[in-house]
């Protein structure tokens, strides 16, 4: 009897022959072998499945070199509106998949790896995963970038080029640990670094008054390096650019302290100048005033880093986004989102933060379009989705904002709940005891006395709410159908948080510009591609 084939051995089997031009599959294999051998300079004898990946993604980079290229060239023909998208964060993710898609590269690429005896999904894994962002305002960021790009406007992204990303979350111990993210330690095959454009940035000094006019003397200058990555937008040839600076020290390196031996002072200059944008500081709550009365110089810096380009680019218009907008659109992030996202593996999305504190994000959205109920207050993203699916289609329990407001005006009292609800009062009184941690039975004291004294998001005021509303979701689940007409109901209203219909909005209500369909000509010659008389492309 046949031994039971794999799940890797099954798609490798799932070939796509005969869908896939034969010429496209052998570029693409050419293309791999050429980058594993001049590129990474190996071969199959020794290359490791990261050298796979690199010779990849290379070879998928080729095939947007050109359409880079020629995007700018068009630009520069046509001399469109621009826009510029400044943000902190881009929580770009990985690259690979997402560019072979928007290329139409995905099938050819997935026909060539398995002739080569490799498994895509595999490669896929080993890239390691962009996080320059805090969760939904990077990857809010990122989804415009990408919608911009598909819908054929001229747009950049500035950000910064933080060595080391959103920290990995490992358990270890029982214990949740943070671990720094060092995303470029094996490099970055899509990002193409610009020293050509690098730019001086001007910390501390003081102004001088003088009879030729003001002067801003002394200062410690930091040189701002441009690393450029192509964005493609969707099956277009429009390919923006993404530029993220990093902070490098001037090249006057303090030679005579290195030679009378304090070099360790000498290094120590050189990395306070690059520390700017070493790490993503993920908390973007903090105000220049308290960063610098902290001591947390360096996110002041890195804004003063990330803003000092702007003059730069004077000499183009500027497309804008309220900053209220912004804020309203956090919570309205994109089906892109969800698409690149770890399918969420569940039937009840819990989001059940207090009603007006903002706090329910849009990774609701990703559950929602993924067939998860939601089981929420009338709080962030809650109340956008409670809109478009109706509250009847979501589990929604609790104060509203105005609820809220009445009971701060009336004060919030939570011992009054703790000794209303005597189901609340056994599960405190374990918590508080230790009855969840025996070897430790004060682990917990400090959470219990939160509860008691310091909850802003009056956590008890919505516990009886909260479980009459489980026992809602216990009854629909007991009914197989009905539940899945309220998923159906979901995944069709989730429509609307789609980055490309934000991103249009934006450029008609706002930008004062018209999304565009056209195909760019891959063409290098203007002539071919572009009607200089209406900077419109030729058919």
């Amino acid at each position: 009897m046949a031994k039971p084939l794999t799940d890797q051995e099954k798609r490798r089997q799932i070939s796509i022959r005969g869908i896939v031009g034969v010429e496209n599959v052998a570029e693409l294999k050419k293309g791999f072998n050429r980058h594993l051998h001049f590129t990474l300079v190996k071969d199959r004898n020794v290359a490791t499945p990261r050298d796979y990946f690199f010779a990849l993604a290379h070879s998928v980079r080729d095939h947007l070199v050109g359409r880079w290229i020629r995007t700018q060239q068009y630009y520069y023909e046509t001399c469109p509106k621009r826009v510029y998208y400044l943000s902190l964060e881009f929580y770009m993710g990985r690259t690979l998949q997402n560019t072979m898609i928007n290329l139409g590269l995905q099938n050819a690429c997935d026909e060539a790896i398995y002739q080569l005896g490799l498994d895509m999904e595999e490669l896929e894994e080993i890239e390691e995963d962009a996080g320059l962002g805090n969760g939904g305002l990077g990857r809010l960021a990122a989804c415009f970038l990408d919608s911009m790009a598909t819908l054929g406007l001229a747009a950049y992204g500035y950000g910064i080029r933080y060595e080391y990303g959103i920290f990995n979350q490992k358990l270890r111990d029982g214990w949740q640990i943070e671990e720094a993210d060092d995303w470029l330690r094996h490099g970055n095959p899509w990002e193409k670094a610009r020293p050509e454009f690098m730019l001086p940035v001007h910390f501390y000094g003081k102004v001088e008054h003088t009879e030729a006019g003001t002067k801003w003397i002394n200062t410690q200058v930091v040189l701002a390096l441009p690393y450029d990555t192509p964005v493609p937008g969707y099956l277009n040839n429009t390919v923006n650019t993404m530029r993220l600076w990093s902070a490098r020290a001037p090249n006057d390196f303090n030679l005579t302290d290195f030679n009378v031996g304090d070099y360790i002072q000498a290094v120590l200059d050189r990395n306070l100048a690059e520390n700017i944008s070493r790490v993503l500081y993920p908390n973007d709550n903090v105000s220049d005033q308290a960063c610098f009365l902290s001591g947390n110089r360096s996110s002041l810096f890195q804004k003063h880093l990330f803003s000092s380009h702007k003059a730069h680019t004077a000499s183009y218009v500027n497309a804008w986004i309220p900053y209220k907008q912004i804020q309203r659109d956090r919570i309205t992030n994109s089906i892109t989102n969800a698409l690149l996202a770890v399918i969420p593996a569940t039937d009840l999305s819990e989001q059940i933060s207090t009603a007006g504190t903002e706090a329910s994000g849009t990774g609701n959205m990703k559950f929602m379009l993924n067939g998860a109920l939601t089981i929420g207050t009338m709080d962030g993203a809650n109340v956008e989705m409670a809109e478009e699916a109706g509250e009847e289609n979501l589990f929604i329990f609790g104060m509203r904002v105005e609820d809220v407001a009445a009971l701060d005006k009336k004060g919030y009292k939570a011992r009054e709940y703790y000794e209303a609800l005597p189901e609340l009062k056994l599960a405190i009184d374990q918590i508080d005891k230790g009855f969840f941690s025996p070897k430790q039975p004060d682990l917990f004291k400090d959470l219990v006395n939160m509860l008691f004294y310091h909850d802003r998001f009056k956590v008890f005021a919505d516990y009886e709410a909260y479980v009459k509303c489980q026992e809602k979701v216990s009854q629909l689940y007991m009914n197989p159908k009905a539940w899945n007409i309220t998923v159906l109901r979901n995944i069709a209203a989730s429509g609307k948080f789609s980055s490309d219909r934000t991103i249009k909005e934006y450029a008609r209500d706002i930008w004062n510009m018209e999304p565009s369909d056209l195909k760019i000509s891959l063409s290098s010659e203007p002539s071919s591609g572009v009607n200089k008389a209406n900077g419109k492309l030729d058919k």
